[in-house]
């Protein structure tokens, strides 16, 4: 939702409505959604996946800490960019932390490494939507950058 760029997420919403097929029409066995503030600059779909998976994990227990622990791990200013923006993360424990920018069609536009900021030079790019991933190795984070 472009209305929501100026905070620097996708949106201010968002649900997840789950149906057995023994469920009865309108009582589905899991429903949740999520509402964040304008000024949060949090995505709400990443807040709910966490709701989620607290609920109904649909993953092996490893024993592996998630070094992913806070929602703002990855900000990117400004954003929509023109030229060039920022790329900041905190708490991260790996020194192999890595970024990947992606266009809409998944073609790899840059990457890197990446310890606490990078800049990132984008005057030759497109006008349109980019999708930057940054990863420690164990889990990924995707955030949805726009350049004007």
């Amino acid at each position: 939702d472009t209305r929501c760029t100026s905070n620097g997420t996708s949106s201010l919403f968002a649900f997840v409505k789950v149906s057995k097929p023994s469920d009865t029409f309108g009582n589905p066995s899991f429903i949740r959604s999520v509402k964040t503030h304008g000024t949060a600059k949090v995505e709400p779909i990443d807040s709910l996946q966490r709701i989620f998976n607290k609920s109904h994990s649909c993953a092996i227990t490893t024993g592996i800490e998630d070094s992913f622990t806070d929602a703002n791990i990855v900000t990117i200013h400004p954003n929509p960019f023109i030229n060039s923006f920022i790329i900041k993360i905190t708490n991260f424990h790996s020194a192999k932390t890595s970024f990947t920018i992606k266009d809409v069609l998944g073609r790899k536009i840059a990457e890197g490494q990446i310890t606490d900021e990078k800049t990132i030079d984008s005057e030759k790019w497109v006008k349109g939507i980019y999708f930057v991933e940054v990863t420690d190795g164990v889990t990924l984070r995707t955030r949805k950058i726009i350049r004007q």
